[in-house]
């Protein structure tokens, strides 16, 4: 009777700890899917020509890369892929970090969760409305019409205006064209560009924070 009673016991702890394992691996605490950016646990960033930048989002968490998207918690960078932390904590307070990654051709920054993202050359995807770097303004303004113009914008480590700096964004993608008129970096950010106005004066840039080899 006493071995009868043990093998049903443990019969039934087996059962429960099963239906644990399944229920703790699909309930509903799994974090949403663009919090899922990591190759075993690091960040990383592709820059192979099938990766898109997200700029059409409504919600914050929407924009950035199609594998790495902004609200992204915080994780360590994959370093097999070539990202690393740039910096690490990048002034003010708290904790804020910034990666770089694909050839030192994608940035990002963040503060517990990823609120920017930036690429430049030779990152090689498209925009989702299938704009790349290296396309003309008509291009760009086919794809946005809505995008506004910003004149005198200055690097933030250079008070003065630069000839290869010539900014123009929508709500929440910012846009760089070099001297030759080709777009060269884009930047997604969660907190947006609504305030900046067509033709208003900006101390607006693109990159990491203490850098300024992105204008090189």
């Amino acid at each position: 009777m006493t071995q009868l009673f043990w093998r049903q016991a443990m019969k039934h702890s087996k059962l429960f700890v099963f239906l644990f394992s399944v229920g703790f691996f699909l309930g509903c605490d799994r974090p949403p899917e663009q919090w899922r950016t990591s190759h075993k646990g690091g960040i990383y960033f592709r820059c192979e020509n099938d990766t898109t930048l997200l700029t059409l989002g409504d919600d914050g968490c929407e924009l950035g890369l199609a594998e790495v998207q902004l609200c992204a918690r915080k994780a360590n960078p994959d370093e097999r892929f070539g990202t690393y932390f740039y910096e690490g904590h990048v002034g003010g307070w708290g904790d804020t970090f910034q990666y770089i990654g694909c050839n030192d051709s994608v940035w990002a920054v963040g503060f517990g969760n990823l609120f920017t993202i930036a690429v430049r050359k030779p990152w090689m995807g498209m925009t989702d409305t299938g704009i790349m770097l290296g396309d003309l303004l008509n291009d760009f303004l086919d794809a946005y019409p809505e995008a506004r113009h910003l004149v005198n914008t200055i690097h933030k480590n250079n008070p003065q205006p630069q000839d290869d700096m010539d900014f123009w964004c929508t709500d929440n993608l910012l846009v760089n064209f070099d001297t030759e008129g080709k777009l060269s970096m884009m930047e997604v950010s969660r907190h947006g560009f609504d305030e900046y106005l067509e033709g208003d004066e900006y101390s607006s840039y693109i990159g990491p924070y203490g850098d300024e080899k992105w204008y090189e």
